[in-house]
């Protein structure tokens, strides 16, 4: 008898022991939402501010949840001998885990998620070294977040979010949005 990979076996177990949650599954196009960041990449580029879109996409087990993420920020800079423009586009998917708070408003939760991420850099030569270049690069990203879930109205929540990126420029930033829900 072949032997199963280490992964199919984690699979399985996983499966088995969330398989009495799976009733409560409800995964499909739940809420959408925009957020706005301010970040500090790594390397010469300075802070910046990201724009963006969260796309809820429903409960895995009542704390598990998935969600998509949608950013784009850019930035320039100049040295000496060089001007440098930077841009990134993040598609990705977060799964967060909703901590249990007994009589709370707020929502804290912390996940992790894989992402798309999209780098375009290009650089202009000035003085004694003028000519340009660019280039471009596709990577897959990791992003580690924790946050806080407000309810605004019946189907409107605001979100406050810290975020760890890597691939593309590395960063961290500060979140903040809204989440409308498209039904209950």
């Amino acid at each position: 008898m072949k032997k199963l990979p280490l992964s199919m076996l984690i699979v399985i177990a996983l499966l088995t022991m969330t398989g009495f949650s799976f009733a409560q599954m409800n995964l499909g196009l739940n809420g959408v939402g925009g957020k706005l960041g301010y970040i500090s990449p790594e390397g010469n580029i300075d802070n910046s501010v990201v724009l963006g879109g969260w796309v809820n996409l429903g409960t895995i087990t009542p704390q598990l949840h998935l969600r998509a993420d949608v950013e784009f920020w850019g930035k320039s800079y100049s040295d000496y001998s060089a001007k440098v423009s930077f841009t990134q586009l993040a598609l990705g998917a977060v799964v967060l885990y909703y901590f249990p708070m007994e009589n709370a408003n707020f929502k804290p939760y912390s996940g992790v998620g894989l992402d798309f991420t999209r780098s375009k850099t290009s650089v202009e030569g000035l003085g004694f070294y003028s000519g340009s270049a660019s280039s471009s690069s596709t990577d897959i990203g990791i992003d580690l977040v924790a946050g806080i879930e407000y309810p605004l109205s019946p189907n409107l929540n605001g979100r406050g979010e810290f975020k760890y990126h890597t691939d593309g420029a590395d960063f961290w930033g500060i979140f903040v949005g809204v989440m409308y829900s498209l039904g209950k």
